[in-house]
Formats: structure tokens, C-alpha cells, sequence
């Protein structure tokens, strides 16, 4: 017996038994039913009548395909369950076997022309024609090239003198293949001039495999069983390219009566890391049983229509979890106008949980629309179509209306919120309408395509777009925004980008980037707009083995024969900087030895999740978890423990400690009192923290955007209300004492305008004119009274200068090495240095030097993890000391420091500065002399809400992204408050409401501040100071006599007189010796150095949130939170996979680059939302573990974001609209115009972040 494919090709099939099973050992079976076969895939059982032709098509979600013929045997029509199909109109006479045209109910889809029974062209519904070609005179059947529908060739094929094909190419070359055939086998030459060698098996009369595959690199050969032992000569063993062997063994045996087929595979065989997975399949449907990995079982139970009913994962301990679903039966369907009317749908899905029920249930429409059989009105639905997803919560989303292809039209989301969908002719989506609460205020995004069905234009809600364009083989060559800037690909014949090239609008380059690459297809040199070069090369394998800067200095990275990093040496040739990893089966770090040779060690339970960390500087944390692998208790080195609670949905619900003092209590869903008419659509979302400091209540637009905070701590009510454009930015803000601050934006949606009124005031003008460069930075604007603040870049977006020219104002010019670190402080416009800045081969600040003299202002030495080990301040060089067990700095220049076992910084010279800390960890009382000077509160966000000491209080504000927005007094008036361009500090109301100018630097610190009415400089912090911010602010510089008190620093910090640290939202950092006075909360993922400040770059990299440090310059090749990423991303990549096995992921990086610290911070935050996601598609599933960080995979945090900036409408729009390139599995959807990456995995989870 054999089956013959859709396209053509045949595969053989041998009698086991009563049953036929594929030759080609993809364990496919064909059962006889009777008068009917069936055909058992991995994807659907496919039915077929007693002539061989299909006759249905049944996926496990109950899903289902009928196939209807003519009287002559022709497939006449195709119906979904649903009863939507489509019909197949046949030609005439000695074409009557062939398709004229498929149609459904009426309208055409799409319609056939022949020439001497070869297809000719299809035109489509929109009218688009593609015709095919047929050149070679040789073979009159053989199709040799395709012309799309816009009139040019795509593609063209050439075949040799039998009739092989030797050629496949897109015009001019692009993507080119060619292939030589020998009897050996065939060679491969890629567009890139690549070859590949397949070297083919004797095949002893039956069909040769691959036994061999060489290139460039190295060779992967394969063996396979002998005939006379496996008839499917399946897969005996490979062997890549180091020589690391995979074995694949066969065995058949019954379980619980069934014949099940056991395929086991042995990884890495022979070494210490050698990996066993085993899968075993009913031999008679095909369906997998169960897979284990090592110590870890994943079982699947089915019903008698082989669809899973229960999923069960059980740990080497014995544990379980379970996810349970129940179908549509019988019964369900015999209820009259019940939601279950279709045999199999999918009915539930009875999450993990055994505390609490955490079921999703799935309604369909009963019958079909009226107008459907009658044809007198709209078709809305169909029986069987989804109508209502009801989570766990009881919360509903239901689908309105679809369209004759099944497609829905309109929707209603939890909170009643009605989105309406349409769609172009030929089914790509077109348009979305998320409705507002009049016509007038409706969100349209708007979707043109080129006839390809290449995305050619997006609209979004406020007018602003993007236009796409391809080159002739389809590939996206430029992007142009709605000022006109472009961004231009030059692409090589493989697709890679060679160039990046940004112009503006009058086609000035603005930004340029450059590519080489190998004849793999690996990067192998990347070079800024200078030309100064960071080289790559690889293993035999393809990992990333030597990274070389424009110095020559290389960073050795070995992978163990898993391909997981095991071994990165920074600086070969210098600091060697060694960092090991080791894992376990499952790829989770086991043992991460730093420079210093200090180990962090993780130990983990069966299902993933981190049972104990072990770090140098936090001591022993330990874990347990819930039935769905929610962290239930968290016990840190102090002893002690937290414990979590969650709701139906996996959401954490409350974080309790032994002082319950410091409680927190998540409140969702529920509209609070405080939320005007409009602002009630809090549904699935966060309505109000309570904790240590007071309360917190958020109230939500129609669009999901926060348009009021009411903070309330102490009992001062502290109100912020947002309102946005209808594109989701911001329009404007009102401040707690009733000051708006508007923004006023271009056609772009950028902000060129920012307007201040006080409350009963007329409107103040706080700068304008603002100008940014083409998909960039900002290049500066116009302050109210005509200060003009120039922000220069260079073409990789450097910073060149940033000038006011005005008396007291920022003006700062800088310069930079090969490498991209800055080496020079000069004046703006002169390239003469002030100030040297000299860096070590790991791109840590080593020196400030006078710019005439060379002599050393401020000095400073670093180990190999990056623990400061002296610095020069002021002529005099201090010691710093540590244990050698940790990396807690004891003491500096003899003056000791003190910690706690969690690692918290507890005193600083004896009884001269106490710290303590609450339960949380975090500070809350500073005393000094033994006297308490100040204590702090924190809200459940993380942030420090309230300084009190006595009576006397001061509140803070932050805004949603984060940003320090007012400090407020003891009676809730306003202190000072802060104004922002995005993430830049432009204005201050301070002095009873006084508008003030701030002039940022690079990074985002406020360097001068400027009395807007006198025009003069009343705050200055000098960024030729010491380098990592111990250089107070002159506080005075017009010489009034009355100081300015400012408190802001670097990024996300604000200097605390009491503590003598800036308070730096989750950490304190201590300026004086750049480091953090705590361990970083999410460990290793933050650089091996945890209490490092920004990679000891502080110049060049900023952490607002004190976590991670970002570089707002582009990045030198390798920093030490990349080693740790490309430690955690494939642990990632393996924990999703439970979720998704299909998943893959490439780094956002250039082909052939390795993991960076942004990959990892999106794969968790894909997984967090894998473990919380509630929608039709994807019900709840199983929370599998932590990260081995010790972060939970369930977000504990609401506001632990990849970037809290990006409007949730922004999100959306581009992960539906954006073209998307395919990483491994996922979808890339860079958006240039608002410098957003969505990153969509394959079943629609997305994660988001600034940039590329």
C-alpha cells in the first residue's frame, strides 16, 4: 500500500499486523475502519473512502475538513465542520481535470488558465495574476520561472539534461541555489557561494539517505539501521561537526495493553553531559504517549477519538501536575441551544491547580445565524464557531460575528469593548477598529499591501504611517516614516543585510551600519560607520567561539558538546577573565564560577523551578511552589520567608511576611470608587496594591491605558491623571496640585511641544521645535525662552555635543576610540580634550585625566568580576578590601563596612552609618551616630513612596514608565515635580510651582538647571566630575546665596542626604564607591558583578531601575551580563518549549551573533506570559519553574516589564501589522518608525522592547 502526497511524491507503506506503516519512519499508520482507511499524523487523522480518496480530515482540537467529489470523480467541494466551504469549478473538454476556479458561496477566490494542461495563471479575487513559465524547450512540462503580480519574474528554474534541477533563483540571483548531481551524491552551492557536499548511502535498491553533509565547517555524517534489522532504515546515529555523537535507538513493546513504539535518543554520547530522551508512541494511531527526560515524564491520556484529555508531568520526585480537557460529547450536543453542538470541540481546560478552580470553558454557537439558510440578511455565524472564552475568573470575550471564511469580524473583549475587523479580498487583514465610546473617538489601524501580499503601507489610529518596500525577490529593502525618513537595506544575494543606511527626509545619512559575512552565512565582521571593525568566528559547529574588538583584543567563548556555553574568557590575551557554567539535562545552570572563583549554585526540582540558590553575596535562598509551579514560599539567608498567594488566573494576589506590617495585596478586575465615568475597564487588570506604605488604585481607558493613579500613603491622597492621542501616546498629564502638562506632537507622533499650566494659570511654553533624528535620538529643541539646547550625533548615533549656548548652560562635546568607549570630554564644536577617559580591555573605566597634561585626576582598578579594587580620588589612593568568599566589600581605605547574610549593606564605619532592613530587603531606617535620621516606605511597585522622620514626611510620585514625577510634603503640597520628554528630564516646578529648564546629558542625568523666568543657571552638576557621580552639584552657580536643591543623578536616581546614597528604585548606590550597597535582585542576570553600578561604565551605561544596565551607546562586543545570558537562553528556549514544541529562537541580533542579556530578558518574558496567558487560543498552562536567576516565571512584580514605555496599543499594533521576519520559530516585527521590536512566538505570545 502507499500514499500519495498533495505534491506528488509517494510513500510506501508495509503491513505490520492488521495495519500499514510508513517506510519512511515517520511512524505514520494506515488502520482499516470498515469500508474506510484511516490515516494516523501527528497533526490530524485523515480519513478516506474504500476508492483511496480523502474523505475527511480530523484535528485533535475537534476540528474538521470534509471532502465531497463529482460524478466523475473530481473534488467538487471542501466544508468545514462550521458548513463553510469551498467549491472547485472544473474546465472543459480535455482540460476537464483540471481547476477553472475555486469559490466560496458565490465569490470567486481564485480562477486557472492552461496551455496544453500546464498551468498558466491564477488570477486572484483583487485581480492580481501570476503566471507561470515554461521555457525549456527540453522538458515542455517543467516550469522554469514565475512572474508575479506585479509584472516581474520572481523566480527562475533550470534543470539538466534528464530533467533534474540544477538551479532555483530569485531575480538577479537572490537566494540562488545550484545543484551537481554525481552518483556519489550532490553538491550545493548557495547564493553566497557556499558548498555542501551530500554524500548518499548505497542503497542497495532502495531509496538512498544522506550519509554525509560537508562544508566550510566541517562535516555531519549519519548512519543508518541495515534493512535486515529495521525495514525503515531509520536514524542510527549522527555525528556533527566536533565529532559529538547522537545515538537513536529503536525497541517496540505493549503498555497497558497497547503496542507502543519507543524511540530513544542519547545526546552527546559518551561524555559527562550525555542527555537520554525518550518518546514513546501508540504504534497504531501515532500518537504520542509519553516523553521523558531523564528524571522528567510528560504523559498524554487521550479519549477514543485520540485527543488528549489529560497532559500529566511528573518529577523524578514523584510529584505531579495535570492539566485535564474535556470535548464536546454526545450528551453536550443532544442539549438543546447548549454551547457544545460539534462532536470534539474543545469544551475545557482544567488547569494545574488543586487549591482552587482554574478552568477555562469554551461556548460555540448552537445553530447557525438566521440569515445563513435563508440568505435574506448577514450570515454572522456558524454552528460550531467560538463564541465565548470564559477564564477561570468567569471573565468573558466573545466573538460577534465572522466572516464567509470563518474569520471574525467583530469582537467583545472582558470589558466590553467592541474591536471590529475587515479584510482585503484576497483574506489579509486590513483594518481594525477598536471602538470608542463614540464613532468619533474609534482607534482604525490600517493595512495597504503590494499585489504580492507584501505589507505596503501601515496607518495607525493618529495618521502616522510607515511604507514598506521590496526588492524584486521580496525582500524588504526600505522603510520610509511619515516625515519622509528612511531606513535602507543593502542585502546580499542570501538576504543578509550588508549595509543599514538612515537617511532624512532629504536623503542626508544620518546613521550607517556595515556587514560581512561568511560562506556559511555566519556574521563575520560588523563595522560602525567608521569602518572600525569587531570580528566574529565560530566553531565547527556554528557557536560563537572569538569575538575580536578594533583592538585585537578577543573574547573566547567554549561550548560543551550540548552547545551550551560552558567556558568564556574575556580579554585572552590580558585580564583573562574566566567565567564556567555547568548544567544539568535540561540545560538549567547548575554552577556558575566567576572570576574570582567564587561558585553560584542552583538546585532544582523535577518540573524546573529553582529550589535553592546559592550565591557568594545573598547567601542560601530556598523556594517552594504550588501545584501550577506559582512560588509559594520564598525563605532568603535572613530566614526570612515570604509567602505568595495567587488567584484562578495564576496572578498573585498577596505577598505575605511575618511583619505584616509590610503585607501586599494585589486587587484585579474590580472598578475602584475613585474611577470616573469612562474609567472603569479594569478587567484583567490591576486595580489597587495595597502594602507597607498605603494604597495604590489604577483606573483604565476603553484601550487599556492608565488615565488615573490614585496613590495614598499616610493618608495623603496623591491623584495622577493621563490622557493619549488616538494613536496611545501621551497627550497630556495632571499633576497632584493640578498642573497639565501637555505634549504636543508631529505627524510622526513625536513630541515636539511641551506646555505647562498651572491650575487657574494661563499655559507656559516649557520648550518647543523639538527635532529628532530619523528613527533616533532627539536632536535637541527650544526651550519657552528661547534657550536652544542642540543635541549633535554622529552617523552611529553617538552623542557629538550638546550645546546651549547661553550663559551656564550644558555644553559638552565628546569623542570616542575604535571601540566605542568615550575617551574625551571636550568643549562643543572643539575636539580639543578637557578631560581623558582611558577604559581596560573589559571596557571598565580605569582613569579621568586631565586633557592638556595626561595626569590622572580619579584612578580605579578592578578584578577580573568587577569588584573596584582601589581608586585615586583627589591624590590619595584608597585600598579596597574583600573577603575571599564573596564579593561584600568589607572595607575602603581601612574604613569597614558590614552586611547581612543576604548581603545588604548594615553599617559604614561602625555606629558613624547604620542601615536597616525590613522584611522585604529593603532599607528602611538610616541612623548615624546611633540616632535615626531618616526611614522609607515602599509600595508594592518597588518604589520609595515616603521619607519620614517624627512628623515631617516627603512623598514621591512616579509615573507608569517609572520616572520620578514630584516629591510632595508633609500636608501632600507639592515640593518639586518633574517634566519629561520620554526618558529625558526637560522641566522642574520647584520654588512654589516656579518653572525651571533641565538640560540632560546623553544618558538622561540633569546636568544644569535654569531659572526660566531670570534665564539663569541656578543648579549645576558638572559631567567632568568624578566619573561615577561623587562630585556634588554646585548648588549656587549664579551666586544669589540661595542654594538649589536638586536631588536627581544619574538615570532613575535621586541623592539621599541621610543615607548618602542615590536611591535608585529597587537598589541604593553608593557614589563614593560605585557600587550598590545591595546584591542585584535578579542575580547573575544583571552581570556576574552584582553589586557592580552599570558595568563600571557609568559615562555610557545607565540602570534607571538599578536591576540591569543599559548602554545608550551602542554596545562594545561583550559585556558580563551577556555571558550569563548566553547561559539562561537556551534554559529559556527548553522551558518554553513545554509550552510550545515548535519554538525556536534566534537571537534579535545579526545572523550568526550569540545570545545577548536582551534576549534573555525577552525569552523570560515570553515564558512569564506562556504561565499567565488567558485567551481563546491559549488557555492557561502549566507554570514549569524559574529562572535560574532565582527570578519566578510567574510575575510577582505588575510592573517587572521588558519597557514600560511602549503603549499596549503600540504592542498590539505592530505584532498584528509590522512585516515580520522568521527567527528560529518566531516572528521579528521591527517597527522603525517608533523604534519598537515586537517578537510574536508561533502561537502569538508576544514580548516587546526599544530598539532593534
Amino acid at each position: 500500500m502507499g500514499l500519495i502526497e498533495g505534491n506528488g511524491y509517494a510513500v510506501p507503506f508495509r503491513k505490520i499486523g492488521e495495519n500499514y506503516e510508513a517506510t519512511n519512519g515517520s511512524g505514520e499508520r494506515i488502520t482499516a475502519d470498515g469500508n474506510t482507511w484511516k490515516l494516523h499524523r501527528d497533526d490530524a487523522i485523515y480519513t478516506f473512502d474504500a476508492k483511496g480518496r480523502l474523505f475527511s480530515r480530523m484535528t485533535d482540537d475537534g476540528a474538521g475538513l470534509l471532502y465531497a467529489y463529482d460524478s466523475d470523480g473530481r473534488l467538487s467541494k471542501i466544508t468545514s465542520l462550521q458548513g463553510r466551504s469551498v467549491d472547485l469549478r472544473y474546465a472543459d473538454g480535455a482540460n476537464k481535470d483540471l481547476i477553472a476556479s475555486v469559490s466560496s458561496v458565490g465569490v470567486l477566490l481564485s480562477a486557472y488558465t492552461y496551455d496544453q494542461g500546464r498551468l498558466k495563471s491564477v488570477t486572484f479575487a483583487d485581480g492580481g495574476m501570476r503566471v507561470y513559465h515554461y521555457e525549456d524547450l527540453r522538458f515542455s512540462r517543467h516550469l522554469t520561472g514565475i512572474t508575479n503580480e506585479n509584472g516581474q519574474r520572481f523566480s527562475t528554474y533550470a534543470y539538466d539534461d534528464v530533467g533534474r534541477a540544477v538551479s532555483s533563483q530569485h531575480i538577479g540571483g537572490a537566494d540562488g541555489v545550484a545543484l551537481a548531481y554525481s552518483s556519489a551524491g550532490t553538491i550545493v552551492t548557495d547564493a553566497l557561494g557556499g558548498k555542501s557536499t551530500y554524500a548518499m548511502t548505497n542503497a542497495g535498491g532502495q531509496a538512498p539517505k544522506i550519509s554525509a553533509i560537508t562544508n566550510g565547517a566541517g562535516t555531519v555524517s549519519y548512519t543508518y539501521y541495515d534493512q535486515s534489522v529495521d525495514y525503515r532504515r531509520r536514524l542510527s546515529t549522527m555525528t556533527d561537526r566536533r565529532g559529538i555523537q547522537t545515538k537513536h535507538t529503536y525497541s517496540e513493546t505493549t503498555e497497558n495493553g497497547v503496542n507502543v513504539s519507543v524511540h530513544t535518543v542519547q545526546e552527546a554520547l559518551g561524555h559527562p553531559q550525555q542527555r537520554t530522551i525518550t518518546t514513546a508512541t501508540a504504534t497504531g494511531s501515532n500518537k504520542v504517549l509519553s516523553i521523558q527526560l531523564d528524571g522528567r515524564k510528560t504523559t498524554y491520556t487521550r479519549n477514543a477519538r485520540l485527543q488528549p484529555v489529560l497532559l500529566t508531568i511528573t518529577s523524578q520526585e514523584g510529584q505531579k501536575r495535570e492539566l485535564a480537557y474535556t470535548y464536546c460529547e454526545a450528551s453536550d450536543i443532544a442539549t438543546s441551544g447548549g454551547g457544545c453542538p460539534i462532536l470534539g470541540y474543545l469544551k475545557s481546560i482544567d488547569g494545574p491547580r488543586t487549591d482552587i478552580d482554574d478552568r477555562t470553558t469554551y461556548n460555540y454557537y448552537p445553530i447557525d445565524a438566521a440569515g445563513c439558510e435563508t440568505g435574506t440578511g448577514a450570515c454572522l455565524y456558524r454552528k460550531g464557531d467560538l463564541k465565548q472564552t470564559i477564564n477561570a475568573r468567569g471573565q468573558i470575550r466573545e466573538n460577534l460575528s465572522y466572516d464567509a471564511a470563518g474569520r471574525v469580524l467583530s469582537a467583545v473583549d472582558e470589558n466590553g469593548v467592541l474591536t471590529d475587523y475587515s479584510y482585503h479580498p484576497r483574506g489579509w487583514l486590513a483594518s481594525t477598529t477598536v471602538h470608542g465610546a463614540t464613532s468619533g473617538q474609534n482607534r482604525v489601524t490600517t493595512l495597504e499591501y503590494w499585489p504580492t501580499g507584501l505589507v505596503k503601507r501601515i496607518t495607525q489610529p493618529d495618521g502616522s504611517y510607515a511604507t514598506f518596500v521590496y526588492d524584486q525577490a521580496q525582500r524588504l529593502t526600505d522603510v520610509t516614516d511619515t516625515l519622509g525618513n528612511t531606513l535602507h537595506y543593502v542585502l546580499d544575494d542570501a538576504g543578509n543585510r550588508l549595509e543599514e543606511q538612515t537617511k532624512d527626509a532629504q536623503g542626508t545619512l544620518k546613521r550607517s551600519l556595515s556587514r560581512i559575512y561568511n560562506q556559511l552565512g555566519q556574521l563575520k565582521t560588523q563595522a560602525d560607520a567608521a569602518a572600525n571593525p569587531t570580528d566574529y568566528a565560530y566553531d565547527a559547529n556554528g557557536n560563537l567561539r572569538l569575538i575580536t574588538d578594533a583592538f585585537g583584543r578577543s573574547t573566547l567563548q567554549e561550548h560543551d558538546p550540548l552547545g551550551r556555553l560552558a567556558r568564556t574568557l574575556q580579554d585572552v590575551d590580558g585580564i583573562k577573565a574566566e567565567t564556567n557554567v555547568g548544567y544539568d539535562t535540561q540545560d538549567r545552570p547548575l554552577q556558575v564560577k566567576d572570576p574570582k572563583r567564587l561558585d553560584t549554585r542552583y538546585t532544582y526540582n523535577g518540573f524546573g523551578d529553582t529550589l535553592k540558590l546559592t550565591s557568594p553575596d545573598t547567601g542560601v535562598t530556598s523556594y517552594t511552589y504550588d501545584s501550577a509551579g506559582n512560588r509559594a514560599t520564598q525563605t532568603d539567608a535572613r530566614g526570612i520567608t515570604s509567602t505568595y498567594g495567587y488567584d484562578a488566573l495564576n496572578r498573585v494576589l498577596s505577598i505575605s511576611y511575618p511583619t505584616t506590617a509590610f503585607n501586599v495585596s494585589y486587587t484585579y478586575d474590580l472598578t475602584q470608587s475613585v474611577c470616573a465615568s469612562g474609567e472603569t475597564f479594569t478587567i484583567g487588570r490591576l486595580a489597587k496594591l495595597q502594602d507597607g506604605s498605603g494604597t495604590t488604585q489604577y483606573c483604565y481607558n476603553r484601550f487599556g491605558e492608565v488615565v488615573r493613579k490614585v496613590q495614598t500613603v499616610n493618608g495623603k491622597v496623591l491623584v495622577l491623571r493621563y490622557d493619549y492621542t488616538s494613536g496611545g501616546r501621551l497627550r497630556s498629564m495632571v499633576y497632584p496640585d493640578g498642573t497639565t502638562v501637555d505634549y504636543v506632537r508631529n505627524a510622526q507622533g513625536q513630541t515636539t511641544e511641551v506646555g505647562v499650566t498651572a491650575q487657574g494659570g494661563s499655559r507656559q511654553r516649557l520648550l518647543s521645535g523639538a527635532t529628532y533624528y530619523p528613527f533616533g535620538p532627539s536632536a535637541g529643541w527650544t526651550y519657552g525662552n528661547g534657550r536652544l539646547l542642540a543635541r549633535m550625533y554622529d552617523q552611529d548615533y553617538r552623542p557629538q555635543s550638546i550645546q546651549d549656548s547661553r550663559t551656564g548652560g550644558l555644553e559638552i562635546g565628546f569623542g570616542f576610540d575604535p571601540v566605542g568607549d568615550l575617551t574625551d570630554l571636550t568643549p562643543a564644536g572643539n575636539p580639543t580634550p578637557e578631560l581623558q577617559l582611558t577604559y581596560d580591555a573589559l571596557g571598565r573605566l580605569t582613569a579621568l585625566k586631565d586633557g592638556s597634561t595626561g595626569a590622572v585626576i580619579d584612578g580605579y582598578s578592578y578584578d577580573g568580576t568587577g569588584n573596584r579594587m582601589s581608586a585615586k580620588v583627589g591624590g590619595a589612593t584608597q585600598v579596597y578590601t574583600y573577603p575571599t568568599t564573596n564579593h561584600r566589600l568589607s572595607a575602603v581605605a581601612g574604613v569597614a563596612r558590614t552586611y547581612d547574610k543576604m548581603g545588604n549593606t548594615l553599617t559604614i564605619g561602625g555606629k558613624a552609618r547604620e542601615y536597616l532592613y525590613d522584611t522585604t530587603g529593603r532599607m528602611t531606617q538610616v541612623k548615624r551616630a546611633g540616632v535615626a535620621v531618616m526611614n522609607y516606605r515602599y509600595n508594592g511597585r518597588g518604589e520609595q513612596v515616603r521619607r519620614y522622620l517624627g512628623t515631617t514626611n516627603t512623598y514621591t510620585l512616579y509615573d507608569e514608565a517609572g520616572h520620578w514625577l514630584g516629591d510632595y510634603d508633609t500636608n501632600g503640597a507639592p515640593k518639586q515635580q518633574a517634566i519629561w520628554l520620554d526618558d529625558l528630564p526637560v522641566g522642574l516646578l520647584a520654588n512654589g510651582g516656579q518653572l525651571h529648564y533641565i538640560e540632560p546629558d546623553h544618558l538622561g542625568s540633569p546636568r544644569v538647571v535654569v531659572d526660566a523666568a531670570r534665564d539663569v543657571a541656578v543648579w549645576n552638576w558638572s559631567l567632568k566630575g568624578e566619573a561615577f557621580g561623587n562630585t556634588a552639584p554646585n548648588q549656587d552657580p549664579d551666586g544669589d546665596g540661595t542654594a538649589m536643591v536638586f536631588d536627581m543623578r544619574f538615570p532613575g536616581q535621586r541623592f539621599d542626604t541621610a543615607s548618602g546614597f542615590n536611591q535608585n528604585y529597587f537598589r541604593d548606590y553608593d557614589a563614593a564607591t560605585g557600587r550598590y550597597g545591595q546584591s542585584d535582585p535578579i542575580g547573575l542576570s544583571g552581570g556576574i558583578a552584582t553589586y557592580e553600578y552599570s558595568s563600571s561604565s557609568p559615562i555610557l551605561v545607565s540602570d534607571s531601575q538599578g536591576l540591569q544596565g543599559r548602554r545608550a551607546i551602542p554596545a562594545r562586543p561583550m559585556t558580563t551580563q551577556e555571558i550569563f545570558a548566553r547561559v539562561e537562553v537556551p534554559y529559556l528556549v527548553r522551558q518554553i518549549q513545554n509550552y510550545e514544541p515548535t519554538f525556536r529562537y534566534q537571537t534579535v541580533g545579526p545572523v550568526g551573533y550569540r545570545y545577548n542579556n536582551q534576549d534573555a530578558s525577552f525569552l523570560r518574558d515570553i515564558l512569564r506570559q506562556h504561565e499567565q496567558r488567558q485567551s481563546q487560543q491559549c488557555p492557561e498552562r502549566i507554570n514549569y519553574g524559574s529562572t535560574p536567576s532565582g527570578i519566578p516565571l510567574s510575575r510577582h512584580y505588575s510592573t517587572e516589564r521588558v519597557d514600560r514605555n511602549i503603549p499596549i496599543s503600540l504592542v498590539d499594533y505592530i505584532a498584528n501589522n509590522v512585516p515580520g521576519r522568521p527567527e528560529r520559530g518566531a516572528m521579528n516585527h521591527y517597527d522603525p518608525i517608533n523604534d519598537v521590536t515586537v517578537i510574536m512566538g508561533r502561537n502569538g505570545v508576544i514580548t516587546s522592547h526599544r530598539g532593534e
